[in-house]
């Protein structure tokens, strides 16, 4: 498993004002908007817990099914572009990608020193890649 996100960490300690970044708010962008419901959908996702039966729980159920879909679009995008860069470094194509997010706890300041909890990862999709060019990001 290549991990997408390590690259854009390194290449962030040796330049803080490079382009690294702004890849990766778009990497944390896309799998939180996976993950978590959106802020306006909170309380109708609380209204639906209570009455499962009414007719605004259906479409909020389809907002969430295709605001998912364009996640997995945007992922699927970053996952071509990365293994494009991948292609270029070690000479090996790519046709699909499985795509994970991992989440971990974060301990509490008082407790950093307990140690670091293992990530949990959430099978998002496996996708045909996108042919796109490398950007020379992860390399």
């Amino acid at each position: 498993m290549l991990d997408a996100t390590t690259g854009l960490w390194e290449g962030r300690k040796r330049n803080p004002f490079a382009h690294y970044d702004r890849v990766g708010r778009v990497v944390t962008n896309n799998a939180h908007s996976f993950l978590m419901p959106a802020r306006h959908e909170l309380p109708l996702l609380n209204f639906c817990q209570e009455h499962s039966d009414h007719q605004i729980c259906t479409i909020l159920e389809h907002q969430l099914e295709l605001r998912r879909e364009a996640v997995v679009m945007g992922l699927t995008r970053l996952a071509s572009t990365f293994c494009a860069d991948m292609r270029g470094r070690f000479g090996t194509s790519f046709d699909e990608a499985r795509i994970w997010i991992a989440t971990a706890d974060v301990p509490r300041w008082s407790q950093r020193y307990d140690g670091i909890k293992k990530p949990a990862f959430t099978d998002v999709a496996t996708v045909e890649l996108v042919d796109l060019p490398a950007h020379g990001v992860w390399r």
